[in-house]
C-alpha cells in the first residue's frame, strides 16, 4: 500500500478495494446535441405533435419570455415544450409556410401571429376557434406576448385549447 493511501487506514477501519475505472459519462456531447436548431425547418420525421408557428423579426428563435409562457400553458392542457416543434415563418418565407404546414406530420398546429392569409389555407380560419382537417387541427392566436398581457385573450386561448385537446 502507497503512504498516500496508508493515512486512510486511520479513520476506515473496513478493508477497501481499489478499482481502475473509466469515467461513467451520464450526457454524452454528440454533434446532434450540439447542432443548433434551423428555426426555418420543419422536420417531418420529429416526434413533436405540436407544430408552434410564430413570427419572430428580431431574431429566429422565440424569445425566452415567450417560450416560457407557452411552456405554462401547454402545462395547463397536459403537454410540454418536448412536443412541440417550432418554426419561425419569417425564416420560412410566406411561400413555404403552406408547404411547412402539409409536409409536417404533427396532429396539432398552433399559429401565433401569424395571419391566415399569410399561410394559403383552403378555408379561412378564425382566431381562437380551433379548425380540423383530415389528420390536422389548426389554431390561430394572437401573439404570445399580446396574450400573455391580456386576461380576455387568455381566456380564450385557454378554451380553444380545451377544445382541441
Amino acid at each position: 500500500m502507497s503512504d498516500r493511501l496508508k493515512f486512510y487506514t486511520y479513520f476506515i477501519q473496513e478493508e477497501i478495494y481499489l478499482v481502475d475505472e473509466k469515467p461513467i459519462v451520464l450526457n454524452p456531447v454528440t454533434s446532434s446535441n450540439t447542432e443548433k436548431e434551423d428555426p426555418g425547418t420543419v422536420n417531418s420525421d420529429a416526434k413533436a405533435g405540436i407544430l408552434v408557428l410564430f413570427e419572430e423579426e428580431t431574431q429566429d428563435q422565440m424569445t425566452a419570455k415567450d417560450r416560457d409562457f407557452l411552456s405554462k400553458v401547454l402545462m395547463a392542457v397536459n403537454h410540454n415544450l418536448e412536443e412541440v416543434k417550432f418554426c419561425n415563418i419569417r425564416v420560412l418565407g410566406n411561400e413555404a409556410v403552406h408547404t411547412a404546414i402539409t409536409s409536417c406530420q404533427a396532429p396539432f398546429i398552433l399559429a401565433f401571429g401569424i395571419e391566415a392569409a399569410k399561410m394559403a389555407l383552403e378555408k379561412d380560419p378564425q382566431p381562437y376557434h380551433p379548425q380540423s382537417t383530415d389528420n390536422q387541427t389548426l389554431l390561430l392566436a394572437d401573439t404570445l406576448t399580446v396574450i400573455s398581457e391580456d386576461q380576455s385573450k387568455k381566456r380564450l386561448l385557454w378554451n380553444a385549447l380545451k377544445k382541441m385537446f
